[in-house]
């Protein structure tokens, strides 16, 4: 278990106290205890806390739902995690538009506390790896660029260069190996049906036992990988 740094947002000071008292028997770390949306503010920037616990009705001008939609508009935003005795449909309405890592009612259970900050920043730091996965960084010869993997249809390995075909109808061609170009990619997203194809299988628009279709292209699927590719494909729906 890691020792993640955790800002507490509650203006029930038992409740903070016994909370504060939880995570420090559990060897987390408590960046402070915040009793306004002004101190939580103040507090986020000045500690950088890997998650924040927030009371979804903190009382004030402020509550704890517009302070997490002030967590979500940050260049790094951080999970957070709602805590609430009640909640009406208003509110989960409006706490739902802010996506919480977790949600927990109170009288505060330490057991479920533990269990739900584990399970968000578990989350948290998988999200992270797979925005590491977004772009593929390539060369055509002259230049190096970046290329969206939402951008990409599908690479095809010819000789000594790798077409890489994009959904705008632009193919770029570079001397990378098929192999590396495989290592940057997301493996949620892309399969490889052939050794000299890989394919984003989100852009899939027809498929058979033999091959799939991407656009007006046919991609042959070898008898190696037909049964990985065919369940990976049905799993997408």
């Amino acid at each position: 278990m890691q020792s993640y740094n955790i800002l507490i947002v509650e203006d029930e000071i038992l409740v903070a106290e016994l909370i504060q008292r939880y995570l420090l028997k559990k060897g987390y770390k408590v960046a402070g205890v915040a009793t306004t949306y002004e101190e939580a503010e103040h507090l986020y920037a000045q500690t950088n806390p890997d998650l924040v616990l927030i009371n979804m009705h903190l009382s004030g001008s402020w509550n704890g739902i517009e302070f997490a939609s002030f967590l979500k508009e940050q260049q790094h935003p951080v999970p957070f995690i709602f805590m609430a005795s009640q909640l009406d449909s208003d509110s989960l309405n409006l706490a739902k538009k802010t996506f919480p890592a977790a949600y927990l009612a109170k009288p505060i259970n330490k057991e479920n506390l533990y269990a739900n900050i584990e399970i968000a920043m578990y989350k948290h730091v998988s999200s992270a790896k797979e925005e590491k996965g977004s772009s593929i960084s390539v060369s055509d010869g002259k230049h190096h660029m970046e290329i969206s993997c939402k951008d990409i249809l599908f690479l095809k390995a010819d000789h000594i260069y790798v077409e890489i075909q994009l959904k705008s109808g632009r193919s770029i061609y570079t001397r990378t190996p098929l192999s590396k170009l495989i290592e940057q990619l997301p493996t949620r997203c892309f399969a490889q049906t052939h050794r000299s194809y890989v394919i984003n299988l989100c852009q899939v628009t027809e498929w058979n036992p033999m091959n799939l279709h991407i656009q007006d292209q046919i991609i042959p699927i070898s008898r190696s990988r037909k049964r990985q590719i065919q369940a990976r494909l049905k799993a997408m729906g």
